[in-house]
């Protein structure tokens, strides 16, 4: 009747069969709920994925913001730093030439050379800084061409072993047979892989080991620089490749990975830090293969 109909319907029934029924409608009725449950879970099937792809693209288009965010910063510093070390550049040589003058003038009765040698020494030290100062902000144009990065390891290792070997940090290497070329400068690429080194070295005071990977990864090459040092923290993290940060206090310039990120971003490429303080840090590069960006055999292109 109407109330057990109620009733049922209350207690969270979805149909309700009244008796004596044929098994034929039993059949009707069984395959339509199955229909009912089957388009149900299709739904859920369908807005748990539209819920990924969402959290996907949000996470994706945040990304990309910051990249955006970084890259106009960086705009806005190379242009400031082009400004300063073109004012500074200009009274410093002549700081400098006079420096010379006077040392190879003043009587040695004097005894003013160690003094005068020491202010060319600072002298000196603020000139390579106005060098990396225009480094930053327009990097030299270079000839870029496929190569093996096999080779650019090769020389970084022949420069760093020594240093290396010295601070009892071990070196391990590995890379696939047949490495794909990437299109690149050779000069600016060993620039930020000794960069990393350094960085790595750094990490490591008393020593550790020092692991380079070359992943190639579809259109990419991959190259994972890992130390076992003392970490990175993640507030730190967020600052690594922005220009004139250090935590290495008097010692750096804070240059060093904007110059990175900088060379890198011009050849198409990025770069990524990933950190477990106490346990190590990873610095990832990633290039665009040669093949994958159409270049001919033996062809050149430059860096802009």
């Amino acid at each position: 009747d109407d109330a057990d109909f109620a009733q049922a319907i209350n207690a969270g029934a979805d149909e309700v069969l009244d008796k004596p029924i044929s098994n034929t409608e039993l059949l009707v009725r069984v395959r339509s709920m199955l229909r009912l449950k089957a388009i149900t879970d299709e739904l859920h099937m369908l807005n748990a994925t539209l819920e990924e792809k969402v959290i996907e693209r949000t996470a994706a288009l945040e990304q990309a913001h910051a990249a955006l965010r970084h890259n106009e910063k960086l705009s806005a510093m190379g242009r400031l730093a082009a400004s300063v070390a073109h004012e500074i550049n200009n009274p410093l040589s002549g700081i400098l030439s006079y420096i010379y003058l006077i040392k190879y003038e003043l009587p040695a009765e004097l005894h003013l050379s160690e003094d005068l040698s020491l202010i060319e020494r600072q002298v000196n030290a603020i000139a390579d800084l106005v060098k990396q100062l225009q480094h930053f902000s327009k990097p030299p144009q270079q000839a870029r061409r496929p190569v093996d990065l096999n080779k650019i390891w090769e020389d970084v290792l022949a420069l760093s072993r020594k240093d290396l070997e010295h601070r009892k940090i071990r070196f391990a290497y590995t890379s696939p047979p047949d490495l794909p070329p990437v299109l690149a400068s050779a000069d600016q690429l060993g620039e930020v892989f000794m960069n990393l080194v350094l960085n790595a070295r750094d990490a490591m005071p008393e020593g550790g080991t020092l692991t380079v990977q070359l992943l190639p990864e579809d259109d990419w090459l991959a190259v994972q620089v890992r130390d076992t040092g003392m970490g990175i923290p993640p507030e730190v993290q967020e600052r690594l490749f922005e220009p004139f940060f250090t935590t290495k206090g008097e010692q750096g310039t804070g240059l060093g990975l904007a110059i990175c990120y900088r060379i890198v971003q011009e050849h198409a490429g990025d770069i990524a830090v990933e950190s477990v303080p106490g346990e190590g840090t990873t610095f990832t590069v990633r290039l665009p293969l040669a093949q994958a960006m159409d270049v001919p055999e033996g062809a050149t292109s430059h860096v802009h």
